[in-house]
C-alpha cells in the first residue's frame, strides 16, 4: 500500500462552506523528528496510528460515518493544530501542509503524547465542563438494531427485556433502534405495533431499564403531511430547489430541515413531549443517511441544517450522536459505526478507532457494536464472545445483539464476567467522566499515551481504561493472548501479581477476557 486511499467523503467544511481547491498559498513543509510518531486527523474509520503509509487529506472532509479533528499530535510532543481548513500529506515520514488561510506551523506541547494532546485541546478547544449522563457508561446499552431491525413491536421489546434478565443478564438502557415511528409525517409511536407506550415504558421502567429513542430526520414523501411541508417549505432542498429524496431502509423520504427554526422548534418540541407524554429517558440521534446526500442541497442550508440538528441534544443528559460535528470535546456524545472489515477482521480496527478518537478530542466517543455480515458473525460463537467482550470495555458497553445467541456455555459464561467486570468498574467510569468534563483526558488511553517512552508507540491491541485497568481484547480464536505489561505491580483476574515491565501469554482458551488492575492508587 503506497497511499491512503481517501474514504467516501463529502467535500464540506466545518460547518459545510466551500473551500478553494486552487493551489494554497500558505505552503509549511514540517519534518519528523528522529523516532518521533503521529497521530490524529481521523477519529473514525482510521489507518493504523501511528501513521506509518503515506496519505493525502484535506480536513475539510466529513466522512460519511466517520469524523475529522484538524489536529496532529507526536510521541515527541509536539502538535500541528489549525481552525481553518488545510490540505495535509503525509509521505511515510514528513508532513507537507497547504492553507489558503495562515502558515501552519509546529508547536512544542511539552515532552510526550500525552503533554501534547493535552496543551494543544486545552489552548484551542478546551472542554466545557458539561457531565453526561453516567447511565450511558456503568450500565450495557441494549441496541434492538440487530436483533431486530424494523421488525420490532411492543411485546416483542417486552419480551426482549424479560429474556436479558431470565438470561442473568443485567438491566441497563433499551436504545429502540428501528420500527417504532409512524411514517405518516408525524413523529410519534405507530400504534398499530406500539398501541400503548406509555404502558409499554412504565413496564420497562419496572424491570430496571431506562428507554432510548432512535430520531432520524426523514419523513414519507408521501400523503397530506409531504404536500404541506412542500408548501411550508419544511423539506432540505437541492441546488436545482426541488425537495432532496433520500433512499433509506424505511423507503423513499424526505429530510426535514432542522435548520429552519419552526421546524427546528417544533422537533424539539415533539422530543420534550416524548418525555412527558410517554416517559422516554433519551435520544439517539442519527443523520447518517443524510450525509452523502448533503453535497447536493445547497451549502448554506447542508450549514443549516447540521447546527440545528445538533441542537436537538442541548439540555439532554441522556443522548448520543451518530455520528456528530467534528468538534472535539463538546458535552455530545458521539458514536460512529465502523465498516472495516468484516468477521474476525472487525475487531481491530474498532480498537484503531476508539484509541485516534480519545487522541484527537472525543473523550467519550465509542464505536458501535454493529456487525454488517450478521451471518458470518451469528454462526462462529467464538466471534460473538469477542465482539460482544470489547464492546462492553468500550466507554458505552453497548450489547448490539442477544448474547444468548451464544450457545456454548462456557463462552457466555465469559460474556457475563466481562459484564461483571463493568459493573465493577462502573464506579471507577463515573469519576473518569466527571474528570474528563474538567481535563478532556480520553476515557479509553492508548498504552503510549499512559505510559509515554516505555515502547508502546506501535503497541494498538491492548488499550487502558484511565491508569487503572489495562485490557487486552482477543482478536482471533487463538488459545492464547501476548500481554505486555507496563512498569509497576499488576493483579489479573484471579489475582495473580505480576512485576512490569513484562511480556506474558495468557490463557483465553476458555473464552475469557485478559485484563489486568493496576495496583498503583
Amino acid at each position: 500500500m503506497t497511499m491512503l486511499r481517501s474514504p467516501k467523503s463529502l467535500l464540506l467544511l466545518l460547518l459545510f462552506s466551500t473551500f478553494t481547491v486552487a493551489a494554497a498559498p500558505h505552503v509549511s513543509k514540517i519534518e519528523s523528528q528522529r523516532g518521533e510518531k503521529w497521530w490524529g486527523i481521523f477519529v473514525s474509520n482510521a489507518p493504523a496510528e501511528p501513521f506509518q503509509q503515506p496519505f493525502s487529506i484535506h480536513t475539510a472532509e466529513y466522512m460519511q460515518d466517520g469524523l475529522l479533528c484538524p489536529m496532529l499530535i507526536s510521541s515527541n510532543g509536539r502538535y500541528i493544530w489549525s481552525s481553518k481548513p488545510m490540505q495535509i500529506e503525509f509521505d511515510g515520514k514528513d508532513f507537507t501542509i497547504r492553507s489558503d488561510y495562515e502558515k501552519v506551523s509546529v508547536a512544542k506541547g511539552g515532552k510526550n503524547l500525552r503533554e501534547a494532546y493535552l496543551v494543544c485541546c486545552h489552548k484551542n478547544f478546551p472542554p466545557d465542563g458539561t457531565i453526561p449522563s453516567p447511565d450511558l457508561f456503568t450500565r450495557p446499552v441494549y441496541n434492538t438494531r440487530m436483533e431486530f431491525g424494523f421488525n420490532l413491536t411492543q411485546q416483542k421489546l417486552l419480551d426482549y427485556a424479560d429474556h436479558i434478565l431470565d438470561a442473568g443478564l443485567p438491566a441497563g438502557t433499551i436504545l429502540i433502534s428501528d420500527g417504532w415511528r409512524s411514517y405518516n409525517g408525524t413523529y410519534d409511536f405507530d400504534k398499530d405495533f406500539f398501541p400503548d407506550p406509555r404502558s409499554m415504558v412504565d413496564r420497562l421502567h419496572e424491570k430496571g431499564f431506562k428507554v432510548m429513542l432512535t430520531i432520524t430526520p426523514f419523513s414519507g414523501a408521501f400523503g397530506r403531511s409531504y404536500i404541506n411541508g412542500l408548501q411550508q417549505d419544511f423539506f432540505l432542498r437541492k441546488d436545482d430547489g426541488t425537495p432532496l429524496i433520500v433512499e433509506t431502509e424505511e423507503g423513499y423520504s424526505t429530510c426535514i430541515h432542522i435548520g429552519h427554526t419552526e421546524e427546528g422548534e417544533r422537533l424539539k418540541k415533539r422530543i420534550q413531549e416524548f418525555r412527558d407524554e410517554y416517559g422516554v429517558d433519551g435520544f439517539r440521534f442519527d443523520c447518517r443517511a443524510i450525509l452523502p446526500h448533503l453535497a447536493e442541497s445547497d451549502q448554506t442550508e447542508a450549514a443549516q441544517f447540521m447546527k440545528g440538528w445538533m441542537e436537538l441534544g442541548k439540555g439532554l443528559a441522556l443522548c448520543e450522536y451518530l455520528p456528530g460535528l467534528n468538534t472535539p470535546l463538546t458535552h455530545y456524545i458521539n458514536c460512529v459505526e465502523n465498516d472495516n472489515g468484516a468477521g474476525w477482521e472487525s475487531l481491530q480496527p474498532r480498537i484503531n478507532d476508539i484509541l485516534t478518537a480519545g487522541l484527537t478530542g472525543f473523550p467519550y466517543c465509542h464505536i458501535s457494536a454493529h456487525h454488517a455480515d450478521t451471518a458470518s458473525l451469528f454462526s462462529d460463537p467464538q466471534l460473538m464472545t469477542r465482539t460482544l467482550q470489547l464492546a462492553v470495555m468500550m466507554p458505552i458497553p453497548n450489547v448490539a445483539f442477544a448474547p444468548w445467541r451464544i450457545t456454548e456455555p462456557k463462552l457466555l459464561d465469559q460474556v457475563k464476567q466481562a459484564l461483571a467486570l463493568r459493573k465493577k468498574m462502573a464506579g471507577y467510569i463515573e469519576k473518569l467522566v466527571k474528570e474528563s468534563s474538567r481535563t478532556a483526558e480520553p476515557l479509553i488511553r492508548h498504552m503510549e499515551y499512559q505510559f509515554p517512552r516505555n515502547g508502546f508507540a506501535d503497541c494498538n491491541d491492548q488499550f487502558m481504561i484511565g491508569n487503572k485497568y489495562l485490557i487486552a481484547p482477543s482478536l482471533n480464536n487463538s488459545p492464547t493472548r501476548t500481554v505486555r505489561l507496563p512498569r509497576g505491580i499488576w493483579f489479573d483476574r484471579a489475582g495473580q501479581r505480576f512485576k512490569g515491565p513484562l511480556v506474558i501469554e495468557v490463557n483465553v482458551s476458555d473464552g475469557k477476557l485478559a485484563w489486568f488492575e493496576s495496583a498503583t492508587k
